[in-house]
Formats: C-alpha cells, sequence, structure tokens
C-alpha cells in the first residue's frame, strides 16, 4: 500500500502538499491510512463477489451494491455479507463485519 501526497514538501515547519499547501499533520494522516486501506479492502472484497458471480453495480465508502433477481435476494445478501465479514489473506485477524439489506429500490 502506498499513499502519495502530491508536491509533499516542509512549508513553516510543517509538511503540507497539494498546489495550495494543504498541511498534512500526524491525525490527518492517520486517517487517510485507514481510509486508504478501508479502500484497498472493499476493492478486494468487490472483485470475490464479481467473481462469485454477484452483479455489483456500485460501491460508496462501506456500501456494496448488487442487482440481483428478487427470488436471489436473501442468498445473494448472506454471500455478501460472509464476503464482506472475511479478512482478505493478507490481513489475516483484521476484524471485520457486516450487515445488510435488500429492497426493490435502493433505500437507507
Amino acid at each position: 500500500m502506498s499513499l502519495l501526497y502530491d508536491r509533499l514538501r516542509i512549508a513553516g515547519g510543517a509538511f503540507v502538499y497539494g498546489e495550495y499547501g494543504t498541511r498534512i499533520y500526524g491525525s490527518r494522516l492517520q486517517e487517510n491510512i485507514v481510509q486508504a486501506l478501508a479502500r484497498i479492502v472493499i476493492s478486494d472484497q468487490l472483485l470475490v463477489m464479481e467473481a462469485a458471480g454477484i452483479h455489483t453495480v456500485s460501491s460508496t465508502h462501506d456500501e456494496i451494491l448488487a442487482v440481483v433477481p428478487e427470488s436471489e435476494g436473501q442468498a445473494t445478501l448472506d454471500k455478501m455479507i460472509e464476503i464482506m465479514s472475511t479478512a482478505p489473506k493478507w490481513a489475516k485477524g483484521l476484524p471485520l463485519s457486516a450487515e445488510g439489506g435488500f429492497d426493490k429500490s435502493y433505500c437507507k
């Protein structure tokens, strides 16, 4: 995993990056690392779902959407929760959990 901060430099005794010199500091850096790792995990989960024949249509942050026949809703949800609750091979022991639902149209 790597994070890229475009034009990272020291200015005024602080690390800054980008065209406008956005300041990067400990807690922001930690948040960026956690979010980058979460994105990698969910990307891996999307690949596993596609390989399992689940037609995913969208993902936002920690949410994955799929379109399936109504008769396959519960079975697909169960499989998606299983996949999203399983740590990737490269992150054994990573605590993951998932919940979800299904409907005829998108809703929170």
